[in-house]
């Protein structure tokens, strides 16, 4: 059946609707945590510390995530950044940037160390609220954009 095989790849080229039935399930604590849930779901985030908030959505299939966040700093300025990892790299950029950082994903799963001020404004060990969902993964979620230049950290 159709639905076996989406779950099998991991992925749905038909452009069909993403959304799927199923109970959401709620948390609090780091992004390792949501990524770590397994299986083909989908997440909105939300924390507040330092004066920042940071809104995010989090897609997710297999060993393939990706992360929208936008950061509001205190003086009403909002920062879109965005994390996608395939498995073997991971690419971070930021809206109204033409150049992003590829790393790459070392066998525990963690980023190769970045130099400072590379990478997103999202505090990937910090603490936040979330509600996810099971979804039906989209390739082109996955899929740097072509406009950004990465650089291989």
């Amino acid at each position: 059946n159709t639905e076996n095989n989406q779950e099998d790849t991991g992925e749905n080229t038909s452009g069909n609707n993403t959304s799927t039935s199923g109970s959401p399930t709620r948390g609090s604590g780091s992004l390792s945590q949501v990524f770590t849930q397994g299986g083909n779901y989908t997440c909105t985030l939300n924390a507040t510390r330092d004066g920042l908030t940071t809104t995010g959505t989090v897609y997710a299939t297999g060993n393939k995530t990706r992360v929208d966040f936008r950061v509001q700093l205190p003086d009403t300025t909002a920062i879109q950044t965005h994390i996608i990892r395939d498995g073997s790299f991971s690419y971070n950029w930021t809206d109204g940037e033409t150049a992003g950082v590829r790393s790459r994903i070392t066998t525990t799963g963690t980023v190769d160390e970045q130099p400072q001020g590379a990478g997103s404004m999202a505090d990937v060990d910090g603490t936040y609220d979330w509600e996810c969902r099971p979804w039906i993964p989209q390739t082109s979620q996955f899929t740097p954009p072509t406009e950004i230049t990465f650089t291989q950290m």
